[in-house]
């Protein structure tokens, strides 16, 4: 894997026999374009190098984007831009997260079963609609069970009345 990194790298690369930078990297690897005395002195190297000509085309051909920073062929490139990455930035809880938090909390304190009409009407003046409601005892797996007289009874598996609000809501 290692060598497969290194040829990718070096694809291209033209040996450039007795390249004069090859011996001294440091003196060219230069990132600051304001430092003039060590651009000068890599580029008079350069100057003297028999594989001047050999590494000015090879630069000359390669696109901006590709070419090595420093001093190369006596012309300084600078280093390419690197943007830092930005910092995803947490969402703020949705209605829907709100009303799971909201549920997981309700169906706990009524020990994990409660009838329907009164889940719903505590639901609505705590602010979330049906649907809202509906997507909460969905995520959080509330069973609906038809008992006699037409009731209905939501039913929490006993480890999901463990979960804390903290897990409910991003």
């Amino acid at each position: 894997m290692i060598a497969e990194l290194l040829r990718d790298i070096t694809n291209g690369v033209p040996a450039l026999r007795g390249a004069l930078c090859k011996a001294n990297p440091d003196l060219f690897d230069i990132a600051d374009g304001h430092d003039r005395r060590s651009i000068d002195r890599a580029a008079a190297i350069c100057a003297q190098c028999g594989a001047f000509e050999a590494c000015a085309d090879w630069v000359d051909g390669l696109p901006k984007s590709l070419r090595p920073s420093g001093v190369v062929a006596m012309r300084f490139i600078p280093a390419p831009k690197v943007r830092p990455l930005a910092e995803p930035r947490p969402r703020p809880p949705s209605k829907a997260d709100k009303a799971t938090a909201w549920l997981s909390d309700y169906m706990r304190r009524h020990e994990g079963l409660a009838v329907s009409t009164e889940v719903r009407s505590a639901a609505l003046s705590a602010g979330y609609s049906i649907h809202v409601l509906k997507v909460a005892r969905q995520r959080l797996g509330v069973e609906l069970e038809r008992i006699g007289g037409g009731f209905r009874i939501w039913s929490l598996a006993v480890a999901a009345t463990n979960v804390s609000r903290k897990d409910q809501t991003p």
